[in-house]
């Protein structure tokens, strides 16, 4: 893709993922988008660079205490359905400054795993990937062997899972505290349609170990686990690699 497409297809991402964190939390629990669009190159040759506008908010940093509502945010967002029964997202998804596909997809699994191959293809033609044999020996056998185990179950033996809003990148610099409105935010979303687990990933950020910890007992309760439940903790494994 060139450059300059790719730099317009992120601005047009970014405000529908945006739109759509909106639709699902509403103005106060994210931030809205006033605008977007691309800059030109800072100097010739250079690649231009997509731009948002957003309002300011009197936001800062959280810790791993007030984290534990993620639960309820991923409550509302799954109540999202994908338009059209399948997984993916209507634009090519941005996660960071990675370009994935995103094209919708019958099941989960092809979606997951096209996806998996395009992000590790970007890690190894990075300078990132430069004698790392034996990293990349283990992801040939995570594609192979263990994402079609584990991300296969899912909709193996009658299982079915329904594609559902997740914001795609849930990490501490999207979840803020909003000390205008005491209350935590969740923002800056990547967003496409799949597994609502996807997004319980980051909550090992927070020390949590195990669907027993804290913010994943806390998901488990209000959310349940897909089947097989006892591979809950094996499935964010995989999706937080």
């Amino acid at each position: 893709m060139f450059e300059d497409e790719q730099a317009h297809d992120r601005a047009k991402f970014e405000a529908h993922s945006a739109r759509l964190l909106i639709d699902a939390l509403g103005p106060i629990d994210t931030i809205p988008l006033h605008a977007q669009g691309v800059l030109a190159p800072r100097q010739p040759g250079s690649p231009p660079r997509a731009y948002t506008i957003s309002p300011l908010r009197a936001v800062e940093p959280i810790t791993a205490k007030p984290f534990c509502g993620l639960a309820r945010f991923i409550e509302r967002l799954i109540t999202v359905t994908s338009p059209n029964g399948r997984f993916g997202s209507a634009l090519p998804v941005f996660w960071g400054d990675l370009w994935l596909d995103g094209s919708w997809m019958d099941t989960w699994l092809e979606f997951f795993t096209r996806d998996w191959h395009m992000v590790i293809a970007a890690i190894k033609g990075s300078h990132h990937g430069n004698g790392n044999d034996e990293l990349w020996a283990l992801t040939d056998a995570t594609a192979h062997h263990v994402i079609p185990r584990l991300i296969g179950a899912l909709e193996s033996d009658g299982r079915r899972i329904k594609p559902t809003l997740c914001h795609g990148d849930i990490h501490k610099k999207n979840v803020h505290f909003d000390n205008e409105h005491q209350r935590v935010i969740l923002f800056d979303g990547s967003c496409f349609y799949g597994h609502w687990e996807v997004d319980l990933h980051s909550l090992y950020q927070f020390g949590a170990t195990s669907m027993d910890s804290g913010p994943l007992r806390e998901a488990k309760e209000l959310l349940g686990a897909s089947e097989p439940v006892d591979e809950f903790d094996d499935r964010n494994a995989v999706y937080g690699l």
